[in-house]
């Protein structure tokens, strides 16, 4: 009794600083064991969402998120993110695609140097072709969007 008590006070403190949409949005996709976890990580838009490391309960989570804050998800287009050849820009592509505040746009608009991270020079034919893997990565995320979108209408 007394815990239900306390989650209901910690959900209702952090849904005074969040606007309407935002807090029917966690209401609806986020359980309420993870509510309070939902409103403090969608107040840090720079930050992936999970709180644990259990970062398979928290997919149908940042779906849903996505779903109800923008009608549109693109979370299946993630995977295009290993395409990328350098660590950091796998990393900096994951972190955008996990985080549901952040719009389309923003997504999308990882570093730009790591578009531009490839060495015409090198003559390493296996290298070579992971980072031409690297240039995949737009046309992965519009046929992606686009078989989302058939997918949908169909």
């Amino acid at each position: 009794m007394w815990l239900r008590l306390v989650v209901f006070l910690a959900i209702l403190f952090y849904c005074e600083g969040h606007d309407a949409i935002t807090s029917k949005a966690v209401t609806k996709c986020c359980p309420a064991d993870r509510q309070a976890c939902c409103f403090e990580k969608l107040a840090k838009p720079h930050k992936p969402l999970f709180c644990t490391n259990d970062t398979e309960t928290w997919d149908p989570i940042l779906l849903c998120l996505e779903k109800e804050l923008y009608k549109f998800s693109m979370a299946p287009a993630e995977t295009c993110c290993d395409l990328l050849y350098r660590d950091h820009c796998k990393e900096a592509c994951h972190d955008r695609f996990q985080n549901p505040i952040l719009s389309v746009e923003e997504k999308l608009a990882f570093p730009s140097f790591c578009m531009r991270d490839y060495d015409f020079n090198n003559i390493d034919c296996f290298t070579d072709s992971y980072r031409r893997l690297h240039f995949c990565y737009p046309q992965c995320v519009l046929l992606t969007m686009l078989k989302l979108h058939h997918d949908k209408s169909s």
